[in-house]
């Protein structure tokens, strides 16, 4: 992970270098929500959207996941009202169906994986994941 132009919190490299794996998915929910979130952080910054209409299936799961995961209550209301909101402009804008969807913020969009690695923090004993999406 080469991301140091990000605003990524200092310690999100350590949890992510314990938690995803460089080939492969994370064995853990923990793994996971640090890959989702920064992928689709990656993907909007890098293309502005465009890969989502490539790749649909993919990034709605990850969509799924990130609010399955992030508004499950340990974060508060206040941040998964915002990781919905957020989620969901980045839906309808990159699905590009809807031409009056508003752009997302990047810096919203960037503070996604901020929000994963706290949520990590608030589960320090690691989670298994299901190995099918």
């Amino acid at each position: 992970m080469n991301r140091d132009s990000w605003p990524l919190r200092s310690d999100f490299q350590d949890y992510w270098s314990r938690l995803v794996p460089d080939t492969g998915e994370p064995a853990t929910v923990q793994g996971e929500i640090l890959w989702a979130t920064l992928d689709l952080s990656g993907m909007y910054g890098n293309s502005g959207g465009g890969n989502w209409r490539e790749r649909p299936d993919y990034y709605e799961a990850l969509a799924d996941r990130v609010i399955a995961v992030l508004c499950d209550g340990t974060l508060g209301e206040d941040e998964a009202g915002f990781v919905q909101r957020v989620v969901t402009e980045l839906r309808l804008y990159c699905r590009g169906v809807d031409r009056q969807a508003r752009e997302p913020d990047c810096a919203d969009v960037d503070r996604l994986p901020n929000l994963a690695l706290e949520w990590c923090k608030r589960h320090p004993l690691l989670v298994p994941r299901s190995p099918t999406r």
